[in-house]
């Protein structure tokens, strides 16, 4: 079996991703220069949704959440267990 059959297999297994951490890559329109940053957001997303954390200028937090579509078929099965929300991490919680 081939190193990228197997890696794809080994992708079909996750269930879920977490991070403190997103790089951003973007390609400049006018320039074509290719950008890529590091960012201080919290990231989380599983077969339902993509969670994105951050803080804003002012130290208040600010969130994104993009929720998929799914299938009338599958919105009666395959109905994932609600797991607990990933913990915030401290750096972006204020006293």
């Amino acid at each position: 079996m081939d190193e990228k059959l197997r890696n794809e297999e080994k992708e079909d297994e996750v269930f879920e991703i977490m991070g403190d951490s997103v790089i951003v890559e973007v390609k400049d329109k006018t320039t074509g220069k290719v950008y890529r940053r590091e960012l201080p957001i919290d990231f989380y997303e599983n077969a339902n949704v993509l969670r994105l954390l951050g803080e804003n200028q002012d130290g208040s937090l600010s969130e994104i959440v993009l929720f998929r579509a799914r299938s009338p078929e599958a919105q009666g099965h395959n109905r994932l267990r609600r797991r607990p929300r990933p913990q915030r991490p401290s750096s972006l919680i204020r006293n």
